[in-house]
């Protein structure tokens, strides 16, 4: 072993050798005291733990560390004695207890100090190698002559296997080897010296095998690398470039699979060259080539999409790298064709588009009829989807404007029937309906003219008749006089366009008569009453002029605040219901007038804020005023209403379309935002406030860009169901037209939008589609327009 510390603090205590207990039972029954004193002295100097135990564990023996080391000696003997032992030598090597650390000089000290070492030395020193006479001719048979190697071979006895051995060793030191009965042993260097001759032996002939075996090796791989060198040749040749040219020849791009499938199978070439044991010299070559082949089928396959597509800039752009690629074919041709349609109808769009813009009907109908003369009024001769519905637009623009004309045509026709109809007419409110019609179709002239002076004279006459009427109640007969006189030169002075007079102004000049005749200086309280509840039952009727309307309950309230004749108690009864109802009307007319200069101060606004509108429509509603126009008073309030009621519908519907535009640009809802940006450009709102929205649809029109974010967005379900839907649509737009549109109806198949279907529907007509989807959908488009109310 080696050092070894001991510690020897408490070495005595806890080897103490106790006195038995019976020992000490002993001395304590003694009538001496000085024996009894000694047997006490051991229970003095026992620790206070001791002290605690029991009488019965106090009478039980103490252990020591010796007597417990000799039990467990005691015990591993009889272990060892009833087992059949096998000693193993464990070795520790580290003495921290991780694993992969190894200590070399303590494993050294433990194999040293062990006698693990002395064992080895003396195991060499003796026979080191064992072997059967069987197993050591055929180890070293190679040693002994040619012509002695199959005699020993074939021998099967023990005696001609020990024969052979002792030839096999004959040259050799005897002191190293010894032959046995069934085996021969060996000391460690003739062991040696028996392996050294063995392999010096065996080395020849391995280099002989080794170089046969070397040479088909290298055979096979340059048989591999000429194939493959023979491919690549013939594969950049095919793409055009041939080897060690700075130039390439043309090529043919009929399809980008064709390109797409050769760089694929030009990938697999080089990745085989790659990892070939002999690398070929122009690897770095072929690299440039596979670079420009890439380019190749990017750009073909770019040209593939742009014959599904009408951008003129990315056509020509793409035409200009394959001119410099040096492409030709379908592909080339196809999109060269597709650039001049595109190029021949942008003329006729840029002039659909202005005409639309000035909205002229002639300008409108030049366009249209320059576009109709190329074909282009069947839409789907269009190439540029803009094109075509700028086209539709027009065309339908071009209907409107004709349908307005005949409609204007026909309402002059009828403000003038209606002029000549009121030219003979006593009714003032009626002409004056009459002649704002011809202010708003622009009639000024004509008959018109004629109307305006016989309003004059209507109005004229009506003055004259609240004049009169008001000297009737009076008792001056001059004023009653100068007044009639006045009537009498108005009517006589009307000359052609003097109308018939008055039914009022008639009886009031019947009435001045007979007082001027009589000599009667005032009338009756009745008469007088009965005048003014008649003056104010036509103005609860007709009469919107809120001073006339106070004027005249003045009056009623003055007639009925004097004294009152039995006669006139009926009269009196009568005008006081019309004086309430003239009050109530006045009172509604004075809120209308308020709500009007509301509704014309909201409209004049240029952008109506939303709580104003708000707070106005439901003063409108709590007054009854939304209902109907036989709730106003005022002829024009009904018209200033429904032109507030248009902005606020246009406002809310401007609101709800920006936010269903914001919710479908923030979930990637391309179909959405589509729709809501059409719907936004078409309120009117600001192309500034679409800009952002404009940029996130045109990036979902690019399928990398979808799949970027689809990649990003893959955790939220709506997000990635909507990227998904968008690459499915892409994917279409790919295959043609007749493919996106089977894909838009194959969603609408559990949608409940019947606008929708019937656009969808439309499409499919022009397109040409006999597709069961397309009858699928016009049913389901059918039965929900009976269902709904």
């Amino acid at each position: 072993a080696g050092e070894v510390f001991y510690n020897t603090v408490g070495f005595l205590d806890k080897n103490a050798q106790s006195q038995p207990p019976e020992f000490l039972e002993l001395l304590k029954s003694s009538s001496m005291d000085i024996l009894r004193e000694i047997a006490q002295e051991p229970s003095r100097r026992r620790d206070s733990v001791d002290s605690k135990l029991s009488k019965a564990s106090a009478v039980k023996k103490r252990t020591t560390v010796a007597a417990a080391f000799k039990k467990s000696l005691t015990d591993l003997m009889l272990k060892l004695r009833t087992a059949n032992c096998h000693f193993v030598r464990c070795i520790k090597p580290n003495s921290d207890k991780l694993p992969d650390k190894f200590t070399s000089t303590m494993v050294a000290d433990q194999l040293r100090l062990c006698g693990v070492l002395e064992t080895v030395e003396i195991r060499k020193a003796g026979y080191l190698v064992q072997q059967p006479y069987a197993d050591f001719v055929g180890r070293y048979l190679a040693m002994v002559p040619k012509e002695m190697r199959y005699e020993f071979a074939s021998a099967r006895l023990e005696a001609a296997q020990k024969e052979a051995a002792a030839t096999i060793l004959q040259a050799e030191d005897s002191a190293l080897y010894a032959l046995g009965k069934t085996k021969v042993f060996l000391k460690a260097p003739m062991f040696h010296a028996l392996e050294e001759r063995r392999r010096e032996m065996f080395e020849p002939i391995a280099r002989v095998i080794q170089a046969a075996w070397r040479g088909y090796t290298v055979r096979e791989q340059m048989r591999e690398v000429r194939e493959v060198h023979q491919l690549l040749m013939t594969s950049m040749k095919d793409a055009g470039h041939e080897f060690r040219s700075e130039t390439c020849s043309p090529k043919a791009a009929n399809r980008a699979t064709i390109l797409e499938d050769t760089l694929r199978h030009f990938d697999l070439l080089l990745m085989q060259a790659v990892s070939l044991p002999i690398k070929l010299g122009y690897l770095h070559e072929a690299t440039k080539v596979r670079t420009h082949m890439v380019a190749e089928a990017a750009l073909a396959r770019r040209l593939a999409n742009l014959t599904m597509q009408v951008n003129i800039f990315e056509m020509e752009e793409a035409l200009a790298q394959a001119d410099n690629y040096k492409l030709e074919g379908e592909l080339v041709e196809n999109v060269k064709r597709r650039l001049e349609e595109a190029r021949a109808e942008m003329p006729f769009k840029r002039a659909l588009q202005a005409a639309l813009d000035s909205d002229e009907q002639e300008e409108l109908r030049t366009a249209v009829e320059d576009a109709t003369a190329k074909g282009y009024h069947e839409l789907k001769k269009w190439l540029q989807p803009s094109g075509a519905a700028a086209m539709e637009k027009a065309m339908a623009r071009l209907n409107e404007l004709e349908q307005e004309r005949a409609k204007k045509s026909a309402f002059l026709a009828e403000v003038l029937a209606e002029v000549e109809r009121h030219i003979v007419s006593v009714d003032l409110q009626a002409v004056q309906e009459v002649l704002a019609r011809c202010a708003a179709a622009g009639i000024a002239d004509g008959a018109a003219g004629r109307l305006r002076q016989r309003c004059s004279a209507l109005l004229q006459q009506t003055e004259l008749q609240r004049e009169l009427h008001t000297c009737l109640g009076s008792v001056e007969l001059e004023s009653l006089e100068v007044v009639v006189h006045r009537v009498e030169e108005a009517i006589v002075e009307g000359g052609d366009v003097a109308l018939p007079v008055l039914p009022k102004l008639a009886l009031d000049m019947e009435e001045a008569a007979r007082r001027l005749a009589g000599g009667e200086a005032k009338t009756t309280a009745a008469a007088r009453d009965v005048n003014v509840i008649e003056q104010a039952k036509s103005a609860l009727e007709y009469c919107t002029d809120l001073d006339q309307l106070v004027s005249l309950q003045a009056r009623l309230a003055e007639e009925m605040g004097s004294e009152v004749t039995g006669a006139s108690m009926e009269v009196s009864a009568e005008a006081k219901d019309v004086e309430v109802r003239l009050l109530h009307h006045i009172e509604r007319l004075k809120e209308e007038i308020e709500l009007v200069d509301t509704l014309q101060d909201a409209i004049a606004v240029g952008e109506l804020k939303p709580e104003i509108a708000e707070e106005v429509w439901a003063w409108g509603e709590k007054g009854k005023w939304a209902k109907g126009p036989e709730y106003w008073i005022r002829k024009d309030g009904w018209r200033i209403w429904r032109h507030f009621k248009e902005k606020k519908d246009k406002l809310r519907k401007i609101d709800v379309a920006v936010t269903t535009l914001k919710v479908a640009a923030d979930t990637f809802d391309a179909e959405r935002m589509e729709a809501a940006y059409i719907e936004c450009c078409e309120l009117g709102v600001p192309q500034s406030e679409l800009q952002e929205h404009n940029k996130i649809m045109t990036q979902l029109q690019r399928r990398h860009v979808v799949r970027d974010l689809l990649s990003r967005w893959g955790h939220d379900e709506a997000r990635a169901a909507n990227l998904r839907r968008q690459l499915e649509l892409l994917e279409a737009q790919e295959s043609g037209m007749e493919s996106v549109i089977v894909l838009q109806l194959t969603r609408l198949k559990n949608s409940r939008s019947v606008e929708t279907m019937r656009q969808h529907l439309r499409k499919a007509e022009r397109a040409e589609i006999r597709d069961p989807i397309v009858d699928e959908i016009r049913k389901r488009a059918d039965k929900i327009e009976r269902q709904e109310p």
